[in-house]
């Protein structure tokens, strides 16, 4: 499997109108946020929902807001795969 590099080293993208939510090709259940029609952080529904982001609205001042969300999400996924490799439930990261 192939890795991505780690948020931290990525400079946040700079703020600017979402032009897009496109769910994500290669993982069911997560979008792709657009950012003035470029691709820009990976999210699940519940987050987008949670920082009410729609198309047409701004992420200007939020970029770090978005970015832990991204972080979270990978940890979780990353959790999820580990914990399926073992033999165990994704419901037992709920707990």
């Amino acid at each position: 499997m192939k890795r991505r590099a780690d948020n931290a080293d990525r400079p946040l993208p700079p703020g600017g109108t979402i032009t897009g939510i496109v769910a994500s090709p290669r993982a069911p259940g997560r979008f792709t946020v657009m950012v003035d029609g470029k691709s820009g952080r990976t999210l699940g529904l519940e987050a987008i929902e949670r920082l009410r982001l729609v198309v047409g609205g701004s992420t200007l001042g939020r970029e770090q807001e978005v970015a832990a969300e991204e972080d979270a999400l990978r940890v979780y996924d990353r959790a999820v795969a580990m914990l399926a490799a073992r033999g165990r439930a994704a419901r037992d990261l709920e707990r």
